[in-house]
């Protein structure tokens, strides 16, 4: 009997498998001439929190994203056997992995009109305050390669990540040291993920400057086996010059491209998908950007993006904001400090979101003159709510918003909103 997903969805067989899940061919019950891909994340990594945040970021990201070189999400949920499940289009084509394993490397006109596709992607991708993190030829499907009808899908956001809502966890917040669990694949991971910092937009160029290098030399910059020698080669050697492994082919101003996208530190690197893709058009001599533009797609201009609607302010929480300028890992080191200063108690982390509760000692005066001598002293709970957005995904800036709430009969007592204030002005410290 075949496995049917969702209650919707008949499988027709395993076409593959990856680190997180297993991906199956199926076709839709009520549509049987049409085929689908069933993504189900494996059994064993359901129970673990890594494999549950990366499907449910998946979920959530792949959703928003509605672009021709970007497979399309069509359907998602929780199948009452399988687990998490993602439905795709089915894209028949070859991916990128596969054509470079044959054909080594890409003249430079093909290598451009990809690229131009994948940036284009990208571009959209960015502009919603996504970043991809894992590119690799693994997550390129070609359709129609080798044809003049040629283009790309992008695959795979599994472990894509906000760039506008920072996510520190409970471990970064406590000052672990080695809490940075890299993810990512390591031939084309960023060196700014390695080192357990904010990732934007200019991470995912450092991974296309990885596969650029590959399509035009036929190697990677780093062509390593051993896990750790690699990462050290991405953290700190200079990839090899072309002339250095013998491709003497390719036009200086295209190297020097490839070479500032594996710059080690983002600034040094193109600014955007569209800005890489337009250079490469320069040095090839045409305007690999434009050609590539899909049709009926608008251009979108990348605009700072409006704070989440503030909600009105009840009379049982108090609400302060500021703003800082720092990446993420320098986020988490100083609202850990904050939170460990203060004595709290951390309950939850999201992206964009932390709560933590602070138990405060109130005076209780007991009735009688003997309890005005000797009060009753007790311990409440406070919860605060720290709120992280970045309002522009080009800048360093973060938002921050602190709401420190409790009983309504407690917030009215001076000493609880004098208290609550000292405690924001301790955060500000901290930042």
């Amino acid at each position: 009997m075949q496995q049917i997903y969702l209650n919707q969805y008949e499988s027709l067989g395993k076409i593959g498998s990856g680190g997180m899940g297993d991906v199956f061919l199926a076709r839709p019950i009520n549509d049987p001439a049409r085929s689908v891909v069933v993504k189900v994340l494996k059994p064993q990594k359901q129970l673990t929190k890594t494999g549950r945040e990366s499907i449910i970021r998946e979920m959530q990201f792949a959703g928003h994203l509605h672009h021709p070189y970007i497979v399309e999400l069509l359907d998602r949920g929780i199948d009452p056997v399988a687990g998490p499940c993602l439905v795709y289009e089915f894209v028949p084509g070859s991916l990128l992995r596969d054509i470079l394993r044959v054909e080594k490397r890409l003249d430079l006109p093909r290598c451009g009109w990809l690229l131009g596709c994948i940036c284009h992607a990208l571009q959209t991708a960015h502009l919603a305050g996504i970043v991809h993190r894992d590119l690799k030829p693994g997550n390129i499907m070609v359709v129609g390669a080798g044809t003049s009808e040629e283009l790309v899908k992008v695959m795979d956001f599994g472990i894509a990540s906000a760039m506008t809502q920072p996510y520190l966890t409970t471990d970064q917040l406590a000052g672990k040291k080695d809490v940075v669990r890299t993810q990512g694949t390591p031939k084309y991971i960023s060196p700014e993920q390695l080192r357990g910092e904010t990732t934007d937009a200019r991470a995912d160029i450092y991974c296309l400057g990885v596969m650029l290098y590959e399509m035009v030399t036929g190697q990677l910059p780093f062509p390593y086996e051993d896990v750790g020698k690699l990462i050290d080669a991405h953290l700190k050697a200079a990839p090899p010059s072309f002339a250095s492994i013998q491709v003497f082919h390719i036009p200086p101003q295209i190297e020097r491209l490839i070479l500032n996208c594996l710059s080690k530190y983002p600034p040094e690197r193109p600014g955007s998908a569209g800005a890489l893709a337009k250079q490469f058009g320069v040095a090839l001599g045409t305007d690999i950007w434009d050609a590539t533009r899909p049709a009926g797609v608008r251009e979108v201009v990348p605009l700072a993006e409006s704070l989440p609607d503030m909600p009105e302010i009840s009379s049982n929480e108090m609400v302060f904001e500021t703003d800082a300028w720092m990446p993420d890992a320098i986020a988490s080191m100083k609202l850990g400090g904050f939170l460990t200063s203060i004595g709290a108690t951390i309950l939850d982390t999201q992206p964009g979101k932390l709560d933590a509760r602070f138990d405060f000692a109130v005076e209780s005066p007991k009735s009688g003159w003997l309890g005005k001598i000797f009060p009753k002293k007790s311990t409440v709970p406070i919860r605060i709510r720290l709120e992280l957005h970045r309002p522009n995904v080009s800048e360093g800036k973060i938002h921050i918003r602190m709401i420190m709430n409790a009983t309504e009969e407690l917030m009215q007592r001076n000493s609880v909103r004098t208290m609550c204030e000292a405690l924001f002005a301790e955060l500000k410290k901290f930042l």
